[in-house]
């Protein structure tokens, strides 16, 4: 089991990312306004790897979420606009 956390401005499509994993689906934007945790489940040839998946409300607009946020993240996806 794997902890990562999904980085990057508001609007970059951190949700979306991740819900389409999730349930195969691409979904509008919506603003988030905390942490959300998803187990997301990848099979290899080895067996199931799981992953919780921290999904976070954009830091800056909404407070910052301290450091105790990254304990034992083993990975970060960082999310950003190819177009700013």
């Amino acid at each position: 089991q794997f902890k990562f956390v999904l980085v990057g401005d508001s609007g970059t499509g951190k949700t979306t990312f991740l819900k389409c994993h999730l349930t195969g689906e691409f979904e509008k934007y919506v603003a988030m306004l905390c942490v959300e945790v998803h187990p997301l489940v990848f099979q290899i040839s080895r067996g199931p790897v799981m992953f919780k998946a921290w999904d976070r409300a954009d830091q800056e607009k909404f407070g910052g979420l301290g450091d105790g946020y990254y304990i034992q993240v083993q990975c970060f996806i960082i999310m950003f606009d190819v177009t700013s």
